[in-house]
């Protein structure tokens, strides 16, 4: 128990409540007998910070994913209009070929309209992590005009 009472003395402070919640950590709840308060604080604010980073990793992720099938489309329709100009192509093919076009150019247009979208994704996530993170550099300055508790 000595033990126990010791490790949760060393884990239930507020700089450490802010680590184990912006590494994404959940909180079971040990830390009644030892400033809990102080610890949740902090800890929310970390739980805040690893949201932000998250949300903002899954737009950047989104806007590559959709830059990359925007390549892979644009690709296959060049490699299709290749294959309709050759002069070997059976007419039956040609006609497929002209189907798969039509549905490529189908989703070429429908993600061209949708990176927009996904970069003010993008930028607005990053906003949001970037003032966060000045608050937290700001917060933690000794000369601050307000307490880290303010989070």
């Amino acid at each position: 128990l000595e033990g126990r009472e010791l490790g949760l003395g060393q884990f239930c402070t507020a700089a450490n409540g802010f680590s184990v919640g912006a590494k994404g950590q959940s909180y079971a709840g040990v830390c009644a007998d030892h400033d809990e308060a102080a610890f949740l604080v902090e800890y929310r604010a970390g739980v805040h910070l690893h949201g932000l980073r998250d949300r903002a990793a899954r737009a950047s992720r989104a806007l590559y994913n959709a830059e990359q099938d925007l390549e892979d489309i644009r690709h296959d329709i060049a490699h299709l209009e290749a294959v309709l100009v050759a002069a070997d192509t059976p007419v039956d093919a040609r006609i497929e070929y002209l189907a798969q076009l039509k549905h490529l150019s189908e989703d070429r247009g429908r993600i061209e309209q949708s990176l927009v979208d996904l970069a003010i994704a993008v930028e607005r996530t990053q906003t949001e992590l970037d003032a966060f993170q000045w608050h937290l550099a700001v917060a933690a300055q000794p000369d601050a005009p307000f307490e880290t508790a303010s989070r």
